[in-house]
Protein backbone atom coordinates (compact mmCIF):
# COMPACT_ATOMS: atom_id res chain seq x y z
CA UNK A 1 0.00 0.00 0.00
CA UNK A 2 1.60 3.56 -0.68
CA UNK A 3 2.30 5.74 2.24
CA UNK A 4 -0.22 8.37 1.29
CA UNK A 5 -2.89 5.52 1.78
CA UNK A 6 -1.36 3.76 4.52
CA UNK A 7 -1.61 7.71 6.46
CA UNK A 8 -5.57 8.27 5.16
CA UNK A 9 -6.66 4.29 6.67
CA UNK A 10 -4.26 5.62 10.06
CA UNK A 11 -6.33 9.06 10.04
CA UNK A 12 -9.34 7.68 9.35
CA UNK A 13 -8.95 5.04 11.89
CA UNK A 14 -8.01 7.22 14.62
CA UNK A 15 -11.18 9.28 13.64
CA UNK A 16 -13.43 6.33 13.74
CA UNK A 17 -12.43 5.55 17.27
CA UNK A 18 -12.67 8.86 18.64
CA UNK A 19 -15.61 8.49 17.58
CA UNK A 20 -16.35 5.21 19.49
CA UNK A 21 -14.99 6.52 22.63
CA UNK A 22 -16.97 9.35 22.68
CA UNK A 23 -20.40 6.92 21.74
CA UNK A 24 -19.74 4.73 24.39
CA UNK A 25 -18.51 7.56 27.25
CA UNK A 26 -21.87 8.94 26.57
CA UNK A 27 -24.25 6.65 26.05
CA UNK A 28 -22.80 3.63 27.82
CA UNK A 29 -23.14 2.05 31.21
CA UNK A 30 -19.43 2.58 31.64
CA UNK A 31 -19.19 4.14 35.25
CA UNK A 32 -15.67 5.35 36.13
CA UNK A 33 -14.16 4.74 32.74
CA UNK A 34 -16.29 7.61 31.47
CA UNK A 35 -13.91 10.20 31.80
CA UNK A 36 -10.63 8.37 30.57
CA UNK A 37 -13.27 6.97 27.27
CA UNK A 38 -14.09 10.66 26.83
CA UNK A 39 -10.49 12.00 26.83
CA UNK A 40 -8.99 9.23 25.10
CA UNK A 41 -12.04 9.89 22.32
CA UNK A 42 -11.51 13.56 21.91
CA UNK A 43 -7.39 12.89 21.94
CA UNK A 44 -8.03 10.11 18.77
CA UNK A 45 -10.79 12.36 16.98
CA UNK A 46 -7.67 15.52 17.41
CA UNK A 47 -5.09 12.98 15.96
CA UNK A 48 -6.77 11.66 12.95
CA UNK A 49 -7.95 15.06 12.14
CA UNK A 50 -3.41 16.19 12.45
CA UNK A 51 -2.25 12.93 11.18
CA UNK A 52 -4.03 12.93 7.94
CA UNK A 53 -2.23 16.37 6.65
CA UNK A 54 0.69 15.75 9.01
CA UNK A 55 4.05 14.40 8.91
CA UNK A 56 6.24 11.71 10.69
CA UNK A 57 5.92 13.78 13.66
CA UNK A 58 2.14 13.41 13.93
CA UNK A 59 2.25 9.85 13.10
CA UNK A 60 4.75 9.03 15.86
CA UNK A 61 2.49 10.98 18.17
CA UNK A 62 -0.33 9.70 17.42
CA UNK A 63 1.02 5.56 17.72
CA UNK A 64 2.30 7.01 20.94
CA UNK A 65 -0.83 8.19 22.08
CA UNK A 66 -2.35 4.68 20.87
CA UNK A 67 0.05 2.74 22.11
CA UNK A 68 -0.88 4.62 25.55
CA UNK A 69 -4.51 4.09 25.36
CA UNK A 70 -4.50 0.55 24.94
CA UNK A 71 -2.20 -0.44 27.43
CA UNK A 72 -4.18 1.87 30.09
CA UNK A 73 -7.58 1.12 28.76
CA UNK A 74 -6.77 -2.47 28.26
CA UNK A 75 -5.44 -3.14 32.06
CA UNK A 76 -8.33 -1.15 32.73
CA UNK A 77 -10.23 -3.92 31.32
CA UNK A 78 -8.72 -6.99 32.51
CA UNK A 79 -9.08 -5.55 35.94
CA UNK A 80 -12.49 -4.29 35.93
CA UNK A 81 -14.03 -5.67 32.84
CA UNK A 82 -16.63 -2.72 30.12
CA UNK A 83 -18.19 -3.19 27.35
CA UNK A 84 -18.08 -5.55 24.58
CA UNK A 85 -17.57 -2.44 22.09
CA UNK A 86 -13.86 -2.21 23.98
CA UNK A 87 -12.69 -5.01 21.65
CA UNK A 88 -13.56 -2.94 18.36
CA UNK A 89 -11.67 -0.48 19.95
CA UNK A 90 -8.67 -2.28 21.18
CA UNK A 91 -8.92 -3.79 17.17
CA UNK A 92 -8.74 -0.51 15.80
CA UNK A 93 -5.58 0.35 18.22
CA UNK A 94 -3.79 -2.82 17.13
CA UNK A 95 -4.71 -1.80 12.79
CA UNK A 96 -3.64 2.56 14.24
CA UNK A 97 -0.25 1.21 15.60
CA UNK A 98 0.26 -0.96 12.50
CA UNK A 99 -0.54 1.45 9.58
CA UNK A 100 1.77 3.95 11.58
CA UNK A 101 4.54 1.31 11.74
CA UNK A 102 4.17 0.35 8.11
CA UNK A 103 3.97 4.00 7.17
CA UNK A 104 6.89 5.12 9.04
CA UNK A 105 8.75 2.08 6.99
CA UNK A 106 7.51 3.10 3.78
CA UNK A 107 8.09 7.23 4.42
CA UNK A 108 11.33 6.44 5.40
CA UNK A 109 12.63 3.84 2.65
CA UNK A 110 10.87 6.69 -0.25
CA UNK A 111 13.31 9.13 1.28
CA UNK A 112 16.87 7.75 1.81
Amino acid sequence: MAPENLKRAMAGLLVLTGVLHLIVALTGNVGDLKFGLTLFGIAYFLLGLFVYPGKATAVRVAMVMTALGLGLGGLNFIKNGGPPSLYVMFAIDVAVLALGGMWLMKSKSSTS
